[in-house]
């Protein structure tokens, strides 16, 4: 398991490694690899087991309560290194509708609304039925000056139910 601290390095958060194993799972079987690093987007790994590109595989690491987390990921590269016979191997972590959900929110209250945009599209590409989304990529739109756009995803929120989405569109005299 990868004990997990964050800092910061290079514009982008990365996490400092205390434990320098994690356990992987894929085909039924579970191994254990050396971490390398690892940051908000994945991890580098080496690890005596052969990984093949796109292999998606499932991560076991500890998180900041002690408890353990499943995480995604899929190999991006790898490297056999016959000296020691270990590939050594960069994974990227696949992003969750509610991963993507979550950055789009933070994107947006930071002010990136085009960043915010793209995220929360990714959300809705991923759950479609995730009226939050809808509502939230809506708010990004306005502050970015689409105001087409966000009528017609606050519309989408709306008729799906979302209340705070309804609310707006009233006060703008606006059906849905």
């Amino acid at each position: 398991m990868i004990g997990l601290k964050r800092r910061e390095r290079r514009a982008f958060k990365r996490m400092e490694v205390t434990d320098r194993f994690v356990q992987c799972r894929w085909s039924g079987s579970e191994y254990r690899a050396r971490v390398i690093d690892i940051s908000e987007g994945g991890l580098k790994i080496d690890i005596e087991e052969p990984l093949k590109m796109n292999q998606e595989i499932e991560l076991v690491m500890e998180d900041d309560g002690g408890g353990s987390v499943v995480r995604k990921a899929v190999v991006v590269w790898f490297v056999w290194e016959t000296s020691r016979r270990v590939m050594r191997a960069g994974l990227k972590f696949v992003l969750t509708p509610e991963d993507w959900f979550r950055r789009g929110r933070e994107l947006s209250d930071a002010g990136n609304y085009q960043e915010a945009i793209h995220a929360l599209t990714n959300a809705i590409r991923l759950d479609p039925q995730n009226d939050a989304a809808y509502l939230h990529r809506g708010l990004a739109h306005h502050k970015a000056g689409n105001q087409e756009a966000a009528i017609e995803d606050l519309k989408l929120a709306a008729g799906r139910g979302h209340h705070r989405a309804q609310e707006l569109l009233s006060k703008k005299g606006i059906e849905w």
